[in-house]
């Protein structure tokens, strides 16, 4: 579940870059090259460093993307006329953008199921899991709990601010995907605008390698240990795995027609299926394989169903809200269930 989950998460970030880079070069750099390289460079220093190496390029690729967002909404703002001006651009063109109620992701129920993705699919991230897990001591993680929160507002809110902005500025953009690449050439200075196109890399960088790492990881361990002897060719046979892994995700990039919104929505939506089976494995004692098994196959049932049936009865819900719900209760309702047969 987690690898499937995890590739269309890698799809959409070499899909952005490839699209971002390819438009600011005025086409002279394909989609398809784009991608390429950028999957070639992560598999090249991802195979060398390893954990280590991707945490510290983690390090200084977060460092250059936070700050460059901290100083592109700063700057549009002042390029848009102001904050306030730069809204009112929204509202004269599209008023539902900034109106929570209206209808779509704006009706409440569908907003509180937005909200839930939003704030339990990062449980499920294997990636984040794996360097939790690689915490030397317990202050580390405390560390980690105080400082994300604000790392993600960091992060967002200026995200979001020049996504719905760009409506405004540019309401007959036929392709929502290029909002931030038309943005920054539009309104950043030319230098920083180069900057824009490096913290987009770095963005897509520094997931893409710990995502591959983290894959690989899990198949040596989970999957291979008992039938691979030697750890030498353990580790070989993890490194084939992660060029194919790099393999596919490099055709979907180029064949998936979605939009990297919608992409990102289906693996976000799938991880949310995951987040009970990993809380009640770390939180509750009597909490089984079973129960987990059950949790994982009817909430991603639930879920699928919601995608591909248009009656699917959501009563204003997101499909993925009622995932969330039937994995829940399937965790709990078949764990209870075992530990009664066991007394």
């Amino acid at each position: 579940a987690f690898t499937l989950y995890t590739v269309p998460y890698m799809v959409q970030g070499v899909k952005a870059a490839s699209l971002v880079l390819s438009e600011a070069s005025a086409g002279a750099l394909s989609p398809a090259w784009v991608g390429l390289g950028v999957l070639v460079t992560v598999l090249a220093y991802t195979s060398v460093g390893g954990m280590r190496g991707t945490a510290w390029t983690n390090v200084f690729q977060g460092t250059l993307f936070l700050g460059f967002m901290l100083a592109a909404v700063v700057l549009m703002a002042r390029s848009l006329g102001g904050w306030s001006q730069a809204t009112q651009n929204v509202r004269s063109v599209d008023p539902a953008l900034l109106v929570r109620g209206e209808g779509g992701l704006f009706a409440p129920r569908a907003w509180a199921s937005w909200g839930l993705v939003i704030s339990t699919t990062v449980i499920g991230f294997p990636h984040m899991i794996v360097r939790l897990m690689a915490a030397g001591e317990a202050e580390s993680l405390k560390s980690v709990c105080r400082l994300y929160p604000l790392a993600l507002v960091l992060l967002w809110v200026p995200a979001v601010a020049i996504g719905v902005w760009g409506r405004g500025a540019f309401p007959e953009l036929e392709r929502p995907d290029l909002v931030f690449s038309t943005m920054a050439g539009a309104h950043l200075p030319q230098a920083l605008g180069v900057l824009a196109f490096l913290a987009v890399l770095a963005a897509v960088m520094s997931t893409l390698d710990a995502q591959i790492l983290t894959l690989s990881s899990m198949l040596v361990r989970d999957v291979l240990r008992p039938l691979v002897g030697t750890q030498v060719d353990q580790v070989r046979v993890g490194r084939w795995f992660t060029l194919g892994i790099a393999a596919l995700v490099y055709g979907l990039s180029l064949s998936w027609g979605d939009s990297v919104f919608a992409i990102s929505r289906k693996a976000f939506e799938g991880y949310t299926t995951l987040v009970p089976t990993l809380f009640l494995g770390v939180r509750w004692s009597g909490f089984t394989a079973r129960g987990a098994l059950a949790s994982i196959l009817a909430g991603n049932l639930v879920l699928v169903l919601g995608w591909s049936w248009p009656g699917f009865p959501s009563l204003g819900f997101l499909p993925v809200f009622w995932a969330f719900v039937t994995a829940s209760a399937a965790a709990w309702g078949v764990s209870l269930l075992d530990n009664r047969r066991r007394s």
